[in-house]
């Protein structure tokens, strides 16, 4: 029975070719771009759920609770301390993924990330060993365990077990590394994101809690017990931390975030850059399913608009003796038809996009249709369920009519029909324009972050990583102003635009003494504010011969009184300690400000601009050296400043970067999510198109006899064309006013993340209102106008 169904199915889609393809287009464009999406957030709902033990593993945070402020760091010793004294932490394991250059082979160094962890990492992640014995640790040197990728790029046909090979170091001396196995690349979609893992022993002293306060902070991982609870286990810590630091000035909390969230909810976590984003995750999920709904809304519209021709076929099939249930039942068939050769479609443009989607992202999709089973299964069950779902409505309707009124007279629609599909219509417009706007809105911030003043110029502005110069500084410095186009540089101890300075202080607030204040403090060499292109609004300049000090003088020249200890400060600073004058010593910042230099934005645009002062190194021989080039600057400037760089330090690794790159790097994630949501909404236009497409194709073919008498009655085109655009219209506005204020709020919500944002104005909801309707007006145009040059003879003939 159901094989012949789908026999009618099938004949019945071939003889009507045309309305078959465009059902088919818009639900295969629905469909691949819900595979797509669901793909990407699946992807990023897997992060970190690939080991064993991931349920029982959570990573320490430590929120400073004078400043509101968290960080994934806390001090090294609480680890080891906390398990002697609460078996509920089974053990534990400080790690944290960094940056490294090595020496694999003799053409050069290769910089990788790598995890840099102590030997219980194996007792927490169950890495696949594929060559050595890694999880024992070896005697001698620091162990460096690589992964598939790395053995099959430098050591294809040698095994690399026991090979010793070197570190490259800008600061430090190079070191020896024992590697001591591989093992199986690292998936994507894990925090732990490393190209290898190197395990060293901690210096014991490391492991005992200084009650003064002193001590290294490091990233630490605590796999519980079973029966242990992480609330019940945090408390506890925090009691045990300031009965064991009794005195301390610290106000600190400590809590337990477990692993399978550090990817997706560490928004706080500054300084952690592998991570997602939730509210992404959570638009991207909403535009697929409302590019699901209005693809399914687009075949009850257009399947529907037809029933006036399937009214006569089901009254004929009723008279020869049809039931009512199974032309319903072979309706749903032809319903499931379509979405299963949609979906054929659909999984073709999947296999082609796919690559395309990666390649956007920045890395491979770990789960998709073509690796993952169970992603199959439920795509093919889901869209079984939803082509029934969908065909319901339509099925009702085509088996409904009286054999004898569609045989005698036609078919004669319904009123609450034709509410139904405006009802359709007004959803999927109120969908299509909310969409719109919300992407003009995200275009809007998205502009208003990049082209912010940032106080300094970004632009042409490129670092060197961190270099202990030594004694050559000042001579490499004066080198690298030999190259025509390198117009400044400057030797600062800020890793600019990471960080907000070299390092930041609490002082207690001028303005209210109840309060402290974040300072931070830039320590940098006197060409610094110049190279940095910072606006002097008052005072003087670091660079001033009149401060005096060996940096500042020649060695003919001398200064009277030199300032002993110059700062720079920005407006904001000034405002917020009261300083009014300069050259004078202030008690709070300890130091003598010389001048005052407007606002600058020393930190990302996510966090409030802080008190900001810069302090003039005495000894400016290590840190990252900053260079102005000159507008156009190539990249044959870039090899000659590498070739100095080689000619000073020819040991070292050259890392250089460009400020400008840093920082749009930061919003990267929103520059994606803007060109997900463009796409995307440019699809749920053209299918909100076909649905209005079928609406209107159902109003005209019940009004075709009605336009042909006024057109005898003596009606113009352009009064037919209102007559049948002016309901459509008013169906438009109705949805974009319902759009309106459900977008409002949630772009509102969305602004409130950002620091700094935009301002909603009406501006740009009139703008979207205005596109979608003058969009709709174009799909509208084909079928009115055909429909108002018709010849009324045609339609009027057999009456």
């Amino acid at each position: 029975m159901i094989k012949n169904y789908l026999k009618i199915a099938w004949r019945n889609l071939w003889k009507r070719k045309t309305h078959s393809l465009i059902c088919i287009i818009g639900l295969s464009l629905g469909l691949t771009s819900c595979l797509l999406i669901a793909t990407v957030v699946l992807n990023e709902l897997s992060y970190d759920r690939n080991w064993s033990k991931s349920n029982r593993i959570y990573r320490l945070i430590t929120t400073d609770k004078n400043f509101n402020t968290k960080t994934a760091y806390a001090p090294v010793p609480i680890a080891p301390e906390f398990k002697q004294d609460f078996p509920e932490l089974e053990n534990y394991c400080r790690m944290v993924s960094q940056e490294g250059a090595f020496k694999f082979n003799k053409t050069g160094e290769t910089s990788i990330t790598y995890l840099n962890a102590e030997e219980t990492v194996w007792d927490l992640l169950n890495f696949k060993v594929l060559n050595g014995n890694p999880s024992v640790y070896k005697e001698g040197y620091p162990n460096l365990i690589i992964t598939q990728k790395l053995k099959e790029q430098f050591f294809p046909n040698t095994d690399p077990v026991g090979q010793v090979i070197k570190s490259v170091s800008n600061y430090e001396t190079a070191k020896n590394y024992l590697i001591t196995g591989v093992i199986e690349t690292l998936p994507t979609n894990s925090f732990f994101q490393s190209e290898a893992i190197v395990v060293e022993k901690l210096n014991p002293g490391n492991n005992v809690l200084n009650p003064r306060g002193a001590s290294t902070w490091a990233q630490q991982f605590f796999l519980l017990r079973h029966d242990a609870s992480p609330t019940q286990v945090a408390k506890q810590l925090n009691t045990w931390f300031y009965q064991k630091m009794k005195g301390t000035s610290w106000n600190l909390e400590f809590s337990l975030q477990p692993l399978q969230e550090v990817y997706l909810k560490s928004e706080a976590i500054t300084s952690q850059k592998t991570k997602g984003n939730l509210m992404h995750l959570q638009v991207l999920s909403g535009i697929a399913i409302l590019l699901l709904l209005i693809a399914c809304i687009n075949y009850v519209n257009l399947t529907t608009a037809r029933i006036d021709v399937r009214a006569k076929e089901t009254g004929v099939r009723k008279i020869l003796g049809a039931d009512r249930k199974v032309l319903f039942v072979q309706y749903l068939c032809e319903s499931v038809l379509f979405f299963f050769i949609s979906f054929c479609a659909s999984l073709v443009l999947y296999l082609f996009l796919l690559p395309i989607v990666e390649s956007f992202i920045g890395h491979p999709l770990s789960m998709n249709l073509l690796n993952h089973a169970p992603s199959v299964y439920t795509s093919v069950i889901a869209l079984f369920l939803l082509s029934v779902i969908t065909g319901i409505y339509p099925a009702i309707l085509l088996s409904k009519p009286d054999p004898h009124v569609t045989v005698s007279k036609g078919h004669e629609v319904k009123r609450r029909n034709v509410v139904f599909q405006k009802t359709l219509v007004i959803l999927q417009f109120a969908i299509t324009s909310g969409v719109l706007i919300a992407s003009l809105t995200v275009h809007e911030q998205m502009n208003y972050l990049f082209g912010k003043d940032l106080g300094y110029e970004a632009e042409n502005l490129v670092r060197l990583d961190y270099t202990e110069y030594g004694s050559k500084a000042a001579f490499f410095k004066n080198e690298l102003l030999r190259i025509p186009e390198v117009e400044q540089v400057s030797i600062s101890r800020w890793y600019l635009p990471e960080n907000g300075g070299t390092g930041s202080m609490e002082m207690e607030d001028p303005m209210n003494s109840n309060n402290k204040v974040k300072v931070w403090f830039i320590n940098g060499d006197k060409d610094l504010s110049k190279t940095l292109r910072l606006h002097l609004v008052q005072g003087r300049n670091l660079d001033d011969p009149s401060l005096g000090g060996p940096s500042n003088t020649s060695e003919n020249d001398t200064v009277a009184n030199p300032i002993a200890n110059p700062i720079l400060i920005t407006q904001s600073t000034a405002k917020r300690f009261g300083i009014a004058e300069l050259n004078k010593p202030n008690k709070h910042l300890d130091a003598i400000p010389v001048g005052i230099v407007k606002d600058f934005h020393n930190q990302s645009l996510r966090s409030p601009m802080l008190p900001t002062v810069i302090s003039l190194s005495k000894d400016a021989h290590s840190g990252y050296l900053l260079m102005r080039l000159s507008s156009g600057a190539s990249t044959r400037v870039i090899n000659k400043v590498k070739a100095a760089y080689q000619e000073f330090y020819p040991n070292n690794s050259f890392n250089l970067s460009w400020v400008k790159d840093g920082l749009e790097k930061e919003f990267r994630a929103e520059a994606k999510l803007q060109t997900f949501i463009q796409v995307f909404g440019g699809i749920i236009i053209l299918l909100s198109c076909l649905g209005l497409f079928g609406l209107i194709m159902y109003m005209v073919q019940h009004r075709v006899k009605e336009i042909s008498v006024r057109k005898v009655l003596g009606a113009s085109v352009t009064q037919i064309l209102v007559l049948l655009s002016k309901e459509a219209i008013l169906l438009i506005i109705l949805a974009v006013l319902v759009a309106v204020p459900v977008v409002w709020y949630g772009l509102d919500q969305w602004l409130r993340g950002y620091v700094y944002r935009i301002d909603l104005s009406g501006k740009v909801f009139v703008i979207g209102s205005l596109i979608i309707v003058c969009i709709a007006m174009i799909t509208m145009s084909f079928l009115t106008l055909k429909a108002a040059l018709e010849k009324p003879s045609q339609n009027l003939r057999t009456e």
